[in-house]
């Protein structure tokens, strides 16, 4: 649990895997995530929800896709405004963890309840279906 306590509301970049249509195989992206506490899976792995700009905007959940202010995503090292997707949960390996951008529990401790209420909130609705 302690490696959970220091991982927990880290933003950090790692590796997505998706599908490249193009050349009909799997790759990988680096992308920015937010290492959620409270969660642990072993001592490697971690529940991720990842963090997005959503230039697209048909794939925004006005329910489930947490806007950040431009100013926070300044304060955790993201560039652009973006978007913590609760509904899009995944685990990684710890080994997929590159550089650490911020941290969201120390610089807003309240952002980082809302997103933890969001994921529960999906979390309850996904259980009922």
């Amino acid at each position: 649990m302690k490696n959970m306590q220091m991982w927990g509301g880290k933003i950090v970049i790692t590796l997505f895997p998706y599908y490249n249509v193009q050349n009909h195989h799997y790759a990988y992206k680096a992308r920015p995530a937010l290492i959620m506490a409270g969660y642990p899976l072993s001592d490697e792995e971690f529940l991720v929800l990842p963090i997005a700009t959503l230039k697209r905007r048909e794939f925004y959940s006005p329910q489930f896709d947490y806007c950040l202010s431009l100013q926070l995503c300044h304060q955790l090292g993201l560039h652009e405004q973006c978007f913590i997707r609760c509904h899009k949960q995944t685990t990684i390996n710890k080994a997929m963890i590159g550089q650490i951008l911020g941290d969201l529990k120390q610089v807003d401790a309240h952002v980082y309840k809302e997103v933890v209420q969001l994921m529960r909130e999906y979390d309850t609705i996904k259980l009922k279906l």
